[in-house]
């Protein structure tokens, strides 16, 4: 398996973005402040791991099964923001949540951390997902559908929508008594997705072992925001 990651030294970090030649991975790269791009193209089996300080994987489903055990020898902060992993894949994610610091994050957007809260509220309601992304996108249905689908209590129908480059829409519709309501996230570019990877790896960076979500990079954000 040929896998690439663009190796980037920005602010005294280290940071390996796996996959990073992929659409996202060059949306991150060009985010990084002043970056000395050190290497922009190399097999990531030819990477010193401990010469890490943090990854970042934007590739495909399962990829980072091969380099999982790796990075947890290292001891090094993990971004998991691929989706479409097997039942093992998400096993062996599991398994190291003790023992280095893990996010996980089927979608960086601040926009769907607001829309899962407003999910919250009225998770009794019967409801639908639809979702549309780019036709390159493989897994069917996306991450963050699934994980939209998990807040509601009932099990809703979910429909999966791939069309030429669209950057990702997810729609959550109800209906109930002769009403219908509709709450829509858009994304209108990829850079959002981008500034969230990087929101990500800066609230990972010297954090505890443990397992993390954007949940928690946006709640912590509020937080400072609220003590400022």
């Amino acid at each position: 398996m040929k896998v690439y990651c663009i190796v980037i030294y920005m602010k005294n970090i280290h940071i390996c973005i796996i996959g990073g030649n992929g659409r996202l991975g060059k949306e991150i790269s060009l985010l990084c402040t002043s970056p000395v791009i050190i290497d922009s193209k190399t097999k990531i089996e030819n990477i010193d791991f401990k010469a890490i300080d943090i990854f970042i994987d934007v590739s495909s489903a399962d990829v980072i099964a091969h380099y999982i055990e790796s990075i947890r020898k290292a001891k090094k902060p993990l971004v998991v923001g691929s989706t479409g992993h097997s039942k093992k894949t998400i096993m062996q994610l599991e398994s190291v949540k003790n023992e280095i610091p893990l996010l996980i994050a089927p979608n960086f957007s601040k926009g769907i951390f607001l829309l899962k809260k407003l999910i919250k509220q009225i998770k009794t309601l019967p409801a639908s997902i639809t979702e549309t992304h780019h036709i390159h996108k493989k897994d069917k249905p996306s991450g963050t559908a699934k994980e939209i689908s998990t807040l509601l209590e009932k099990e809703v129908p979910i429909t999966s929508i791939r069309k030429q480059e669209a950057f990702g829409t997810h729609t959550i519709t109800y209906q109930f008594g002769g009403e219908e309501l509709e709450i829509t996230h858009r994304a209108q570019s990829r850079e959002l997705f981008a500034k969230g990877a990087m929101a990500a790896l800066s609230f990972l960076y010297q954090k505890e072992k443990g397992y993390y979500t954007m949940d928690d990079v946006y709640s912590e954000e509020k937080n400072e925001r609220d003590t400022n």
